[in-house]
């Protein structure tokens, strides 16, 4: 099954994958929060921001109610086209999470 039919099957349906400098934008506001909020990981700025820049972004059709989606099969994080990608939303922000948590359990 392609990544497309099993994303229509989650409900997903891709609108446009994020340029470089939005997913950049991302990358340094997430890395960014993870190292002031959690000091005792002694996660590294640069580390971090390599890792979460390197993932594809979308902004996607997601059903109701969710801010963003970690698809694992692809290593793509999607978020809603509601979505303020200024001011992420800690849901965002988890998904972002369990995106590196696939990196280090693999």
């Amino acid at each position: 099954m392609s990544i497309e039919s099993e994303l229509r099957r989650e409900g997903i349906v891709v609108i446009k994958q994020l340029n470089t400098h939005k997913v950049n934008s991302i990358a340094a506001k997430i890395a960014k929060k993870l190292v002031i909020n959690f000091p005792e990981q002694n996660f590294s700025y640069p580390e971090l921001f390599e890792k979460i820049s390197g993932l594809n972004m979308y902004l996607a059709k997601i059903p109701n109610g969710i801010a963003a989606k970690y698809f694992y099969k692809n290593s793509s994080i999607y978020f809603a086209e509601n979505s303020d990608l200024e001011n992420l939303s800690e849901v965002a922000i988890h998904e972002c999470i369990h995106a590196l948590q696939s990196e280090v359990n693999s």
